[in-house]
């Protein structure tokens, strides 16, 4: 398995996987409408659109895209990882490649909203829970941060 930086032509295998996990892993904390939300909202135009505006990078296991995560400056978004490899540490690879991303451009902490369901997997990788947020179109999230 290798992470290399996505690519345009990565953006509907990327939108397949992340309406994956929602469906079958997100969905058991949050409600359809919720994952409905969020679902319509990671379209291959969209994520094309993110990845001008962030670093995005996507876990590749043979020929099939495993995972993906990105990081703005110092805050890490949409991290997803097949549910079909979960327990392999393609999230935790993941994590730590975006967390080098911001540590390179000089931040000494980064920060993520948590779905419910992806809570436990940050406290294992050192975040700790700041401030629950409830959201109409996104449900719960937890605010976490971690110092580099």
């Amino acid at each position: 398995m290798r992470i290399r930086a996505f690519r345009k032509q990565d953006a509907p295998s990327v939108s397949s996987l992340i309406r994956r996990c929602l469906r079958t892993v997100n969905s058991k904390n949050y409600p359809p409408r919720v994952i409905s939300f969020m679902c319509a909202h990671f379209t291959p135009k969209k994520l094309i659109e993110n990845a001008a505006k962030r670093k995005v990078v996507v876990a590749v296991e043979g020929n099939l895209i495993a995972g993906t995560a990105s990081v703005k400056d110092n805050v890490i978004l949409t991290v997803f990882v097949d549910p079909r490899v979960h327990g392999k540490r393609i999230g935790t690879r993941l994590m730590q490649r975006v967390e080098s991303i911001a540590k390179r451009q000089g931040y000494k902490s980064v920060k993520l909203p948590s779905s419910l369901t992806a809570v436990e997997f940050y406290k294992r990788l050192g975040y700790k829970g700041t401030v629950r947020k409830h959201e109409k179109n996104y449900g719960t999230t937890i605010l976490m941060r971690k110092r580099l």
